[in-house]
């Protein structure tokens, strides 16, 4: 036991040690920042630092948008502010009333170069919506479609490394934004420059490992999905799946963009659309997660209620342009916080009643999904890349597979235990239905058993008006034969018989044969009239007889013959079954009368 608390506490630390590293990915050396729309890089090694992010100051000209025709007077022109990028442009609004959400803006700066020829490279992360681009007055990539009109505004949000010829001193940067479609805009990414090999590489380095990442997601959750199948009453795992396919989506729209890589054709409303949903449907999809393992710790109403609140996001973000739902950014904040605070109180609670440790590995997962979700909203708020955001999605996933492994892994010990039990039970249940219902000597259904099924069958024929038959059989002359060869051989002779009559029935498709006295055996059937009993009774007489079982003390033959009494009535709830019986005992009474080894037919009339 200590050996798996010991395992349990070394799998928290390395998760939370790739957690930490993962905060801290960022490149660390220092690197200059753009004062007054400049920055200087002639002082700067390429080589041995490589890229270097466009951060600080760039100038910001509102209501413009780049053309070939004005490029020069922008570039020389005075900017209506300075902004620091990245960042959104709704920050200068404080200082400049004329400045909102939506409209057009142009941004530029000049970088300084040390004397070379090399081919450099921009590489433009996510540039909310859309961007021209022009470099030395060329334009040099179009992302979507910049137009100070909102009708011919279109997003982009297409990842993009723009090859640079450097022959001179500097570069002019300047970039025209049209934001129309967010509920912010701007340069809110940053923006990497350096020799473009070195950007190229690094980006199908981060592709590569992200594809994995990814991938891994995936077949998570195809995993559980097919846990599911295999058992639907489990729900669990259908939302873990749930949660894996949104951290699939989120991750691959996110940091790198993967699938806008393979998905080219894309834009940034399909994009944006993506990641709302995974925000709006994460919290449903964890509450409903852990619901389903602890369902006595929440409350379902207000399970409902969150279900509601998620699929009228979803239809919202599915149903209108991300001009309108992304302006929902901080109700969905709200809705994700107290969702949080709903799980964890449910959790903890449950910890606290029932010191259940495993509640304390769920409530960890939920930090993992709730930090990963709180830092893609803070991604948002203050335009700062968190490289930590997709391996926290991952270390959840992993986090939660290895809750439901420990789980599995009690539940199997438990199973097995229960297992045990019930082969114990079962065993000692068949021992009590044999003492309670099962002739020791033949092994045929006794009395009580016979008085129960007779009821049964009463019941059940006089709702549907079927016919209920019944042949009662009598060994003839068995106190002469017990007599004769004693009581050891009596019961020998008694199975026997037992054999003989079941192994026509076993013909016949029949399959309860009844002790119901000493030497009288008894067969109920369903569905039949008197002269199908007759032909059936008749069968046994005749099996019986063929068996040659000596007799010498019986006064009609020298072998063990038998005699039986048929009688079939449709039952009525105002009839008693042993009217049946009594018919049938009458039956065998006549046929004893008229000699013996013989078959009779009661006639029940009414």
């Amino acid at each position: 036991m200590q050996h798996r608390n010991r395992s349990r506490w070394y799998f928290l630390i390395i998760i939370t040690v790739f957690h930490s590293l993962t905060l801290f990915a960022e490149d660390s050396v220092s690197t200059p920042i753009a004062e007054s729309a400049v920055i200087d890089l002639r002082n700067y090694d390429f080589d041995s630092d490589g890229p270097v992010a466009l951060n600080g100051e760039w100038a910001f000209h509102w209501d413009t948008a780049v053309s070939y025709e004005n490029f020069f007077q922008i570039i020389s022109g005075t900017p209506d502010h300075y902004i620091n990028v990245p960042s959104y442009w709704d920050k200068l609004s404080d200082v400049d009333p004329r400045i909102t959400a939506q409209g057009v803006a142009t941004y530029r700066l000049k970088i300084l170069l040390p004397h070379m020829r090399r081919t450099m490279a921009i590489k433009f992360l996510n540039i909310t919506p859309n961007a021209d681009v022009f470099v030395d007055g060329v334009r040099v990539v179009e992302i979507g479609d910049v137009n100070p009109n909102p009708q011919y505004s279109k997003s982009g949000n297409m990842i993009q490394i723009l090859p640079i010829e450097v022959s001179g001193p500097s570069v002019d940067v300047v970039v025209s934004i049209s934001n129309f479609h967010n509920v912010s805009g701007g340069l809110n990414r940053p923006i990497d420059f350096g020799f473009y090999n070195d950007i190229r590489e690094s980006r199908e380095h981060v592709l590569s490992a992200e594809a994995l990442f990814l991938g891994g997601l995936m077949l998570m959750g195809l995993y559980q999905i097919a846990l599911f199948m295999l058992d639907r009453k489990r729900k669990a795992p259908l939302f873990m799946a749930l949660l894996c396919f949104l951290s699939f989506f989120f991750a691959g729209f996110k940091h790198e963009m993967v699938l806008l890589s393979l998905f080219p054709g894309w834009d940034g409303e399909i994009r944006t659309k993506f990641i709302f949903s995974a925000l709006a449907l994460a919290p449903m999809g964890f509450t409903y997660y852990a619901y389903n393992i602890y369902p006595v710790h929440f409350i379902r109403w207000v399970n409902r209620v969150i279900l509601a609140i998620a699929s009228v996001f979803t239809v919202v973000i599915l149903s209108t342009p991300k001009a309108f739902f992304t302006r929902f950014l901080i109700p969905m904040e709200a809705v994700i916080l107290v969702v949080a605070v709903y799980n964890i109180t449910a959790l903890t609670r449950g910890y606290i009643r029932g010191r259940d440790r495993r509640l304390l590995f769920s409530l960890g997962g939920l930090v993992f999904l709730l930090a990963s979700i709180v830092f893609s909203i803070l991604d948002n708020a203050f335009a700062v890349v968190f490289q930590s955001v997709a391996g926290i999605f991952f270390v959840f996933i992993l986090y939660q597979a290895f809750l439901q492994a420990y789980i599995f892994s009690h539940a199997f010990q438990e199973i097995d235990h229960l297992s045990i039990q019930k082969s114990k039970l079962e065993k000692r249940n068949v021992e009590l239905f044999s003492l309670s219902y099962i002739d020791s000597l033949t092994g045929s259904c006794n009395r009580r058993l016979f008085d129960d099924y007779l009821a049964s069958n009463w019941r059940v024929n006089s709702l549907s008006d079927r016919s209920l038959g019944m042949i009662l059989i009598d060994i003839d002359h068995f106190k002469m034969y017990n007599d004769y060869y004693g009581h050891r051989q009596g019961d020998v002779c008694l199975l026997k018989v037992c054999e003989l009559i079941r192994a026509e029935m076993n013909g016949l498709g029949l399959d309860t044969l009844a002790r119901y006295g000493g030497e009288e055996f008894t067969v109920i059937i369903s569905d039949t009239d008197e002269m199908s009993l007759f032909r059936i009774a008749e069968r046994f007489r005749k099996a019986v007889e063929a068996g040659r079982i000596e007799h010498p003390a019986s006064a009609i033959s020298d072998v063990v013959t038998i005699s039986l009494g048929c009688a079939c009535i449709i039952p009525s709830m105002d009839m008693d079954p042993e009217s049946l019986l009594d018919a049938a005992d009458k039956a065998l009474f006549e046929a004893k009368e008229k000699g013996r080894n013989r078959t009779e037919v009661y006639d029940v009339v009414g």
